[in-house]
């Protein structure tokens, strides 16, 4: 089914449908979110979409994606989507036949596929409805009473509601915003700022007012973000400018210049507008013709088939260049970058993948401070960088680079953060996913300002003259060591003590079998607050007791043989901790009173010999995430569970079914979200237990007798007063009659007769309180069984609730669920019917209904 919601801009579309993906995306064992830029291209369409659905199944994604043509990605997609229920949002969709470009891509096979499309386009949600089914979803403006109180709650939260003097100006501002959230919301941002007077108030009304005169309902909302802009100090304006840079919806990544983030689409439009207007950024697609005046500051510049326009501009007053491209074609434009840009101080190609080399003479950008080829094919730096005397930031992170020369080194005397790291994937190699870094061979020792150094490689010729030049870098602050042997270990202790100011260190052996020899440091950094050490130790150092500001530990490998609790748990400071890949090998970690009094985050991961966690009483007091597996030995739930009173979430990843079908399961249930991973022949499928069925719903679809057997322990573990009674069943207690059914019911007053026909089943539950929504969800999940157990059962079975819920006759077991406000501390008796073998059934319910009165 296509789901096609439509409104105009600002409407709430995108917040509605990402509202609806955040509550059932866990139903779906696929399920991906992909922005539709503008113009796009359907192999890219198609590559985005795969990689998301590899990412919601915590798989890798295949190398090959990078290079399938269109046909293939298309056969890659059916499969991956083949007999699975999937979950797909596209957002943000122009293009009137999109449907048409990916339909063919998508497998319909009846088992519960979803798509839902937003967009601003009446047009485009039409199309889908020639070509498939599909449900139209029109979104309309707030009524005024709705957007008063959405006004209200926004601009008085401290008030609670709206003085009387500003009642006149509010509400007519209120109606000006037409209705539209995202107008509400920009007009909040702009009274947030502002006095609560009666003047101040007439002024932005009048303001307001002036703009919106005779302007349609887009135009209106476009006027008020424009006054949101005009409000802003001259120092942000700039900064917001910098938005123009990147394509609309693009997600911008944390660490670079500007922090992630991603601007409303009609925002974006008018942030480019307004950067030209001002010669501060502009926006070049290669395939359009444009005029550039040659004053802007910033360019942001896509590459498509023709460059002429690009190559016969020049650019002298920019400073910035963000490249974005995905093709081939980018290589034939690159030494204009050195020729037409000569004041470049940033130039990014972090967004360019196939870029696969730099300009000859980019050492003529004497400016340049920022160069990025993050993520590309570039193997080799030009020679010619050794005149970039002024370059700060180096970021070769994910690129083929690896190796830095030391001439080149000697010249970048500035440099303070070149970043390096390759990363091989699980299946590639033993070492699970190794670090990889660039060799340097000598020089680095000059780099008297450098902050920020990984990762860099270690076991090849020149280690020696490397570690004797890493003792120069006393300002360093981040330090990243790889393929570190143990004969190494002595020498770099001595590196690390010369570093005062470091704050992260991150040390990875040759092999998972080769020894981290670190117990020759006697004095570590005073402000190391990151540590993650890969590889072998003998035990933990002793110098690990006078660590005071470290706040995350990673240990990988470490084959540890003592708790390493013993000694971790007198950092009082911890607010991470990660013990993965047999960092340890003893078969139980137990945290004892009061230990860890501020870590938030647990993770337990690949620990093979680990049978058993013990968690005591004050233990882990303000612990939030734990992450437990894979543990094949541990088939019991942690003990004391029930103390992390602030535990928000729990991962239970590939571990054991008799931990998850655990009778003491009834000690997280005050846990708002338990996640399941569960591997099966057609990949990882996550889960989500509370507060919805959804780990019923695929054991009753996957596997029919884990579903009896971990339903069964629910509800036998939460309820006292239960009795169930089958005649010739084929689950469960097996009974060739029913007859000591009768004197129970007759002790409760009530005669139900022994029911005649062989597949008939009674499920009657006495006097019990269904207000644990783990119960609800089993009680759910056996009152309307799915297809799935009806074929184990070799029947088709119609369902009927005769008390308390509602009595209803479906197919459909997914739309049936408990009422909540219906059970809640109510004492209830429930009866499933199954089957229609007489006329019994309207007494029965009769029978029921005036034993409760």
């Amino acid at each position: 089914m296509v789901i096609p919601v439509v409104g105009v801009g600002g409407l709430g579309k995108t917040t509605l449908v990402q509202q609806v993906y955040n509550h059932v995306h866990g139903r779906f064992p696929c399920h991906a979110w992909v922005q539709v830029p503008r113009p796009y291209r359907r192999d890219e369409i198609l590559r985005t979409l795969i990689s998301e659905l590899f990412e919601s199944t915590k798989s890798f994604v295949p190398c090959e994606v990078d290079t399938m043509d269109e046909g293939k990605l298309t056969n890659m997609l059916r499969q991956i989507l083949k007999q699975k229920r999937y979950l797909v949002i596209f957002d943000d969709v122009w293009k009137e036949d999109f449907w048409g470009d990916i339909e063919h891509a998508l497998v319909d096979d009846n088992v519960g596929g979803r798509i839902m499309i937003t967009t601003r386009n009446m047009h485009v949600a039409e199309f889908c409805g020639t070509l498939s089914s599909v449900h139209i979803h029109q979104m309309q403006p707030l009524p005024l009473e709705k957007a008063w109180e959405l006004f209200c709650k926004k601009t008085f939260r401290s008030e609670g509601c709206c003085p009387k003097e500003l009642e006149k100006f509010s509400g007519e501002i209120v109606e000006r915003c037409e209705g539209l959230p995202l107008a509400i919301v920009v007009i909040d941002g702009l009274l947030s700022t502002k006095n609560k007077t009666v003047n101040v108030w007439r002024k932005f009304h009048a303001s307001l007012s002036s703009e919106l005169e005779n302007n349609g309902q887009l135009a209106s909302i476009t006027k008020i973000l424009l006054l949101s802009y005009n409000e802003l100090p001259y120092y942000l304006k700039s900064c917001l400018l910098y938005f123009g840079m990147f394509p609309r919806r693009h997600s911008i990544r944390r660490g670079r210049k500007v922090k992630e983030c991603c601007v409303h689409d009609l925002f974006h439009d008018i942030i480019v507008k307004k950067a030209n207007e001002v010669s501060d950024c502009q926006v070049f697609l290669g395939s359009t013709k444009s005029e550039f005046r040659g004053i802007a500051r910033s360019l942001s510049i896509m590459i498509n088939s023709s460059n002429d326009d690009l190559q016969g501009n020049n650019f002298p007053h920019a400073h910035s260049v963000i490249v974005f491209r995905e093709d081939e074609a980018l290589n034939s434009v690159v030494p204009v970058f050195a020729t037409n840009f000569k004041f470049l101080k940033v130039l990014d190609f972090e967004d360019a993948p196939r870029l696969d080399h730099l300009p000859e003479d980019i050492g003529n950008l004497f400016d340049l401070r920022y160069l990025s080829v993050r993520g590309t094919k570039v193997k080799t730096l030009s020679r010619s960088m050794e005149k970039l005397e002024n370059l700060e930031t180096l970021d070769l992170r994910k690129s083929l680079v690896d190796n830095i020369p030391a001439d080149l080194i000697n010249r970048l005397s500035k440099l303070r953060n070149p970043y390096a790291q390759r990363i091989e994937r699980a299946d590639m190699r033993p070492f699970r996913v190794e670090l990889q870094g660039i060799k340097v061979v000598g020089g680095i020792g000059c780099l008297k300002f450098l902050q920020k150094l990984f990762y860099i490689e270690v076991d090849g010729e020149g280690v020696d003259v490397l570690f004797k030049e890493l003792r120069n870098l006393t300002q360093l602050r981040s330090l990243g060591i790889v393929r570190l042997r143990n004969e190494d270990g002595r020498a770099l202790c001595g590196c690390i003590e010369k570093m005062e100011q470091l704050e992260s260190l991150i040390i990875a052996s040759t092999s998972e079998k080769e020894f981290i020899d670190l117990t020759c440091i006697s004095s570590p950094p005073q402000f190391l607050e990151r540590l993650h050490l890969r590889g072998r130790l003998w035990k933990l150092p002793e110098w690990f007791a006078q660590f005071r500001s470290i706040i995350k530990i990673k240990l990988a490998y470490s084959m540890l043989e003592d708790d390493p609790l013993e000694v971790l748990q007198n950092m009082h400071g911890l607010l991470q901790l990660c013990i993965c890949h047999d960092s340890y090998v003893g078969e139980q970690l137990h945290f004892k009173k009061g230990v860890f009094s501020r870590l938030k985050q647990l993770f337990l991961s690949d620990l093979s010999r680990l049978r058993s966690l013990i968690i005591e009483e004050t233990a882990l007091p303000v612990l939030e995430d734990l992450y437990i597996g894979p543990c094949p030995q541990m088939k019991k739930l942690p003990s004391g569970l029930q103390h992390l009173k602030n535990l928000k979430d729990i991962f239970f990843n590939k571990m054991p079914t008799e931990l998850m079908t655990s009778q003491d399961f009834h000690i997280v249930l005050h846990v708002p979200r338990i996640v399941f991973c569960f591997i099966d022949d057609q990949g990882l499928d996550e889960f989500v237990i509370l507060p919805r069925p959804q780990i019923l719903d695929f054991m009753q679809e996957r596997s029919p007798s884990r579903f009896l057997v971990f339903t069964k322990r629910i509800i036998k573990s939460r309820i006292n007063k239960l009795l169930f009674a089958f005649h010739q069943s084929q689950f469960w207690w097996r009974s060739s009659t029913p007859e000591f059914v009768q004197p129970y019911l007759a002790r409760n007053g009530v005669g139900l007769p022994v029911f005649p026909h062989p597949r008939n089943i009674l499920l009657l539950n006495v006097c019990a309180n269904v207000s644990d929504p783990l119960l609800s969800a089993a009680m759910t999940s056996l009152l309307f069984f799915g297809p799935a157990l009806n074929r184990f059962l070799g029947y088709n079975t119609k369902r009927y609730q005769t008390y308390g819920l509602i009595v209803q006759n479906t197919t459909d077991s997914r739309s049936c669920y408990i009422h909540e406000n219906m059970l809640v501390g109510v004492p209830c008796t429930i009866i499933l019917v199954v089957g229609m073998g007489g006329s019994w059934k309207t007494a029965l319910s009769q029978q029921v209904d005036n034993h409760l009165q």
